[in-house]
Formats: structure tokens, C-alpha cells, sequence
């Protein structure tokens, strides 16, 4: 092994987990946005925000959020802190989502 190489490498790997760290925070949105909308729709629905809320938490534990009732739209925020080499540069996956009230 070169010492090019040597020093190079760890560069390389660095790079490598920023661009895996991005496609996983890439796939936490459009998880975190398709749940958020299901959420949404089945509290707007008429189920109960507290079993929904808990339902997330037992499918993925760690995971951010927050109901907002008006009179007229149910919005549901859910996020997700960024893992691995996106953890140490606080990047975070938020998604909101809407539904009107069911008359």
C-alpha cells in the first residue's frame, strides 16, 4: 500500500458514509411524509389521536411528533433525527402533513 492511498482512504470512506447518511435521510422524508398523510387521513377520520400516536411510537421508537386540531384540518408533524456521519451535523427529517376534518 502507497502512502497516497494510505491517506487518501480514509477521505474516501468519509465520503462514502456522507452519501449513504444522505440517501437513508432521502428515504426518512418520503417515509415520514407517506406516514404523516396515513396518520392524518385516519385522525381526521374520526380515530383517536393518542392510540395513533402511540401506534408510532411502538413502530419506530426515537421517532418526533406532534397533532395540530382545528375546527376545519387535523395536521400531523412527524420527524426523525439524521443517523450516522448526519447525526454529528444535526440534519434532521421533518415531514407535515394535512387532512380536512371528516363532516
Amino acid at each position: 500500500m502507497t502512502a497516497e492511498f494510505a491517506v487518501a482512504l480514509p477521505a474516501v470512506i468519509l465520503v462514502v458514509m456522507a452519501l449513504l447518511g444522505a440517501v437513508k435521510l432521502g428515504a426518512d422524508h418520503a417515509w415520514l411524509a407517506g406516514t404523516a398523510a396515513s396518520v392524518a387521513r385516519a385522525i381526521s377520520l374520526g380515530s383517536a389521536p393518542d392510540k395513533a400516536m402511540s401506534e408510532l411510537a411502538n413502530l419506530r421508537p426515537g421517532l418526533g411528533s406532534r397533532v395540530e386540531m382545528s375546527t376545519d384540518a387535523v395536521c400531523v408533524t412527524l420527524s426523525s433525527a439524521g443517523s450516522g456521519i448526519l447525526s454529528l451535523a444535526s440534519l434532521n427529517a421533518v415531514e407535515t402533513s394535512c387532512m380536512p376534518r371528516a363532516l
